[in-house]
């Protein structure tokens, strides 16, 4: 009897259980049935800022001009033409030569001779003097701008048009076209000195190297050195290296008087004092014979010769080259490169070295473009290079290094913005939703400039409200937070999802 009694209790308890179970599950089940998640919202003020549009782009760092070659040479005159790359060639006293990378060609600068303009070319026949070697044809390009892959030719800069040392007018090598030609007192003899070590940077009267125990002097400045600086100078003729001297002279104690680019007395004593102190000759002139030209940001490449070289017909002696003479290259759009014009300022930043930025202005777009593929018979993908003159460049800078650069194409101050998140609708018809009483309401406004990151509302908000950039519940989350982009009060790290435009649910009256 006690066992059946005890089954029977166990048996009643167990179903008392189920029975408890069963009703706190359904009880569950039934007041949960309808409850919805609480939908939280991301938000952002309204406020007035500045509003941008650019273009980027990624650049590389180019030297903006080709190495160039010191060449000494001896007789009574030179004559070069441009139309043939075979004939004879004579050089006189010091000339100053730069490769062009995309011609194959060289390019005499104007500078170490003695020119007068009022003196006849000599022909072709007075060429006394044959290379040793073939040379190629001496033309006047101006200083090269890198050529960029896919550019047919050599991007021209300013001052290219200018002339010859001996008076040509420039030509591309190998073409036709008119001939140029130099005299100077002869520069020949044997190296007895290398005095500046390859790797300085030349300052005018500082000594470069003793030929036949005669020692030549650099003279850098950015306008050529195309004659004779002397009391025998025409009025206003070659002021910018009259300045040079006398600033040159002053530094070292010899010149009292002003800088006035005039080549008075004053300056010829002083620097005919100089010249007794150094080892040259009295001449109070800077003569080829005595100096070598070379332009501004010129370095010290290399020596070609040694001492006890022999100097004789035409001599390369040293190569100079322009490390901190860079300029930034980069590939635009067609899409883009309509925005961009000539003058334009940029903003540049080195791969890496994002707290040395500097900026630069557009100073080349090329008309026909670097890279073009096609899909189809249609133009698909067309670019274009620019260049730009680079400022202040920081001193990690070197040539073949990589960034990013941004050129500003327009820009609003002190307008109403929101993050770009927030406007939604259509491009007649946007909206966005303002929170009022903590609850979102649609609101239509009438927008302005845009970018991916904020947009201009010129009317319908007002600075201060508060508008919705997402929507998130139970975890998930729909419309784009915005995180970062400097709007008070945003949340972050939502994403887009389904639904009406950016997530959010469609708008009452289909959109309006």
């Amino acid at each position: 009897m006690k066992r059946r009694r005890r089954r029977r209790w166990w048996l009643v308890a167990a179903i008392a259980i189920v029975i408890v179970a069963a009703g706190v599950t359904a009880g569950l089940l039934w007041f949960g049935r309808d409850k919805t998640p609480a939908v939280r919202y991301l938000t952002a003020t309204a406020a007035t800022g500045t509003i941008s549009q650019s273009v980027q782009a990624d650049f590389t760092l180019t030297t903006a001009r080709n190495e160039m070659t010191i060449v000494l040479g001896s007789g009574s005159s030179s004559t070069s033409s441009s139309s043939s790359m075979t004939g004879s060639t004579s050089t006189t006293g010091a000339s100053l030569t730069t490769g062009s990378a995309a011609s194959g060609g060289l390019a005499t600068y104007a500078a170490l001779t003695a020119f007068d303009p009022s003196s006849p070319s000599p022909s072709p026949s007075s060429a006394t003097t044959s290379t040793p070697s073939p040379t190629p044809t001496p033309t006047r390009t101006g200083i090269p701008t890198p050529t960029p892959s896919g550019s047919g030719t050599p991007a021209p800069t300013q001052g290219s048009s200018r002339g010859t040392a001996g008076g040509g007018s420039s030509t591309s090598s190998g073409s036709s076209g008119s001939s140029s030609s130099t005299t100077s007192s002869s520069v020949s003899g044997v190296v007895t000195r290398i005095t500046l070590p390859a790797g300085s940077t030349p300052r005018t009267l500082q000594a470069l190297l003793k030929v036949s125990g005669k020692p030549l002097f650099a003279f850098v400045s950015s306008t050529p050195l195309y004659k004779t600086l002397s009391v025998d100078l025409s009025a206003g003729s070659q002021v910018a290296n009259v300045k040079v001297l006398q600033r040159a002279l002053k530094v070292r104690g010899y010149h009292t008087g002003g800088i006035s680019g005039a080549f008075t007395s004053t300056t010829e004593s002083a620097l005919k004092a100089w010249q007794a102190d150094h080892g040259a000759s009295k001449t109070g002139k800077v003569s080829t014979s005595q100096f070598i030209w070379l332009p501004r940001g010129a370095m010290l490449n290399a020596w070609q010769v040694d001492v006890g070289s022999q100097i004789s017909g035409q001599t390369t002696v040293a190569t100079v080259a322009f490390p901190r003479t860079l300029v930034a290259q980069a590939l635009i759009t067609q899409a883009d490169i309509s925005s961009l014009k000539v003058g334009q300022k940029a903003q540049l930043t080195i791969d890496g070295y994002a707290g040395d930025a500097f900026t630069g202005s557009i100073s080349r777009i090329d008309d026909q473009p670097a890279t073009s593929s096609s899909t189809g018979g249609s133009s698909s993908s067309t670019q274009y290079t620019i260049t730009i003159a680079t400022v202040d460049l920081p001193k990690i800078a070197k040539s073949g290094m990589t960034g990013t650069l941004e050129v500003v194409i327009a820009q609003r101050d002190n307008v109403l913005l929101v993050p770009t998140s927030a406007v939604y609708g259509t491009s007649s018809v946007p909206l966005v939703r303002v929170m009022i009483d903590g609850k979102p309401t649609y609101r239509q406004v009438e927008t302005g400039m845009s970018t991916s990151a904020s947009t201009q509302i010129a009317s319908g908000l007002t600075e201060g409200e508060v508008v919705v950039t997402g929507q998130y519940s139970d975890g998930t989350s729909s419309g784009s937070g915005s995180s970062g982009l400097g709007f008070p009060g945003l949340g972050g790290g939502a994403v887009r999802g389904s639904g009406g435009q950016g997530g959010f649910p469609a708008p009452p009256g289909g959109g309006q």
